[in-house]
């Protein structure tokens, strides 16, 4: 019931809040309605925008979750210090092997052009 009412309330605010802007509008301006109607879609493919980058930290987090249950299944034991001190070689692997996938990409572009 306290929701309900805390909507009403919400809602009514918010009714009140366009008409004092629509009365102290500029005649040149465009209206506050007016401007609603053309932010509202912009406004709502940002939303969408958002729930897609949730949804994509969401699948980051459970496949990051799933490796690591295969990992202490194929180890045995669960050590929370397993690459302390390897993070740089991680990432050095990552740059270097996507430093060698772009490399192989545009070798493999150019071979047709020296043919």
């Amino acid at each position: 019931m306290l929701a309900s009412r805390a909507g009403v309330a919400l809602l009514a605010a918010f009714v009140a809040s366009i008409v004092v802007a629509q009365v102290q509008a500029i005649p040149s301006q465009p209206s506050v309605v007016e401007l609603l109607v053309k932010w509202t879609p912009l406004l709502a493919k940002g939303f969408l925008f958002n729930l897609l980058i949730s949804f994509f930290a969401m699948l980051v987090g459970t496949l990051a979750g799933i490796a690591g249950m295969m990992h202490v299944t194929r180890v045995g034991l669960a050590n929370p210090y397993e690459l302390v001190g390897g993070e740089l070689d991680v990432i050095a692997a990552v740059v270097l092997g996507g430093a060698c996938a772009l490399a192989s990409a545009a070798v493999l572009r150019d071979v047709p052009a020296a043919v």
